[in-house]
């Protein structure tokens, strides 16, 4: 008897199969748009509670693949950060293209202060980051791999998210780090240092000197570097401050990345940020001198942890980068 019926019951177990997962998705689904409602919601009030857009967001778990998901996820990440897109759509003016005065303009933005080497506000806009950047799974932020997994026009919305987020983090990284004053210059500032690091004699001389055309950070001025990238200050180790290197090293060559690729065609109203490419391109192409082997692929070290993690190993290609990058865009 059994086996008569058998194939009529294994039909019907497959369509109740397909019913149920179908059930599942939809259910999902929903929760997943429910979820983006309440914390869009969050986000939009008069005083937005950024913690409980988090909440409902990452309750849910981690949408990966859902690009709306991870655009509301690392905009409530942000809104913890004091981040927001509209103080710095008013600021976009004061971002200038001219090689000698961008990684300085990024300083005056209205967000840029920052007096501590690692505040909750930066690691926050950090983690919107990478939410961001790491967007599909990757594991190296790449604007083509975003392309390959959510389409040109998600691949550009994720992206122009992203380079917002970072020339606001590259001016808190500047004004914190090139202790700068009010207009953007660097050693200037209420701090101590002339200088982001405390190079050794050689990469002082040959390429801090020549790089920084402002002669602040130059031999003849008694080059100091910033105490909270220095080993020399009581309980820093090399792990701490490599860490803190790579955030304005990941930062950088993210921004290079974004620029190089993205299609700006459809906003008008971003001022000299679709300029900074080549302005960028200007600095690196100062670079193109660095005796270091390793200083190429450096510049396309995009990852938190894979920076680390070449500094851990030996940090003089990021002495190199620095000396040459940021002493030289930040005068």
């Amino acid at each position: 008897m059994f086996n008569r019926f058998a194939p009529f019951i294994t039909r019907l177990l497959v369509l109740l199969s397909v019913l149920t997962l179908g059930a599942c998705s939809s259910g999902t689904k929903e929760k997943i748009e429910d979820g983006i409602d309440t914390a869009l919601y969050y986000l939009s009030l008069p005083t937005p509670d950024c913690q409980k857009a988090i909440e409902e967001l990452e309750k849910i778990g981690r949408q990966n693949t859902n690009a709306l998901y991870l655009r509301t996820l690392a905009s409530a990440y942000a809104c913890r950060g004091s981040y927001s897109e509209l103080s710095l759509f008013a600021d976009v003016g004061v971002i200038s293209s001219n090689v000698a005065s961008f990684f300085g303009s990024v300083t005056t933005l209205t967000m840029a202060p920052q007096t501590a080497p690692e505040p909750d506000s930066f690691l926050d806009v950090q983690r919107a980051l990478d939410v961001l950047l790491y967007a599909g799974g990757q594991t190296t932020p790449s604007y083509t791999n975003l392309v390959t997994l959510f389409g040109q026009r998600q691949a550009n919305n994720l992206s122009m998210q992203s380079l917002f987020m970072l020339l606001t983090q590259l001016g808190r990284f500047n004004y914190y780090y090139g202790n700068v004053n009010a207009t953007g210059q660097k050693g200037l500032g209420g701090g101590t240092n002339n200088c982001y690091y405390p190079y050794p004699g050689l990469i002082q001389t040959t390429i801090a000197d020549s790089a920084d055309t402002g002669g602040r950070c130059n031999s003849g001025n008694t080059p100091v570097g910033h105490p909270q990238l220095n080993t020399a200050t009581p309980g820093l180790t090399n792990a701490i401050v490599n860490r803190r290197l790579c955030y304005g090293v990941v930062i950088v060559n993210n921004l290079i990345d974004i620029l190089t690729n993205i299609d700006f065609s459809a906003n008008d109203a971003l001022g000299a940020i679709v300029d900074l490419k080549a302005t960028l391109d200007t600095v690196l192409t100062q670079a193109q001198s660095i005796p270091d082997p390793d200083f190429q692929d450096f510049l396309e070290v995009r990852s938190q942890s894979e920076c680390e993690t070449i500094l851990n190993a030996d940090n003089e290609v990021g002495q190199y980068y620095f000396a040459a990058v940021f002493e030289g865009g930040l005068l």
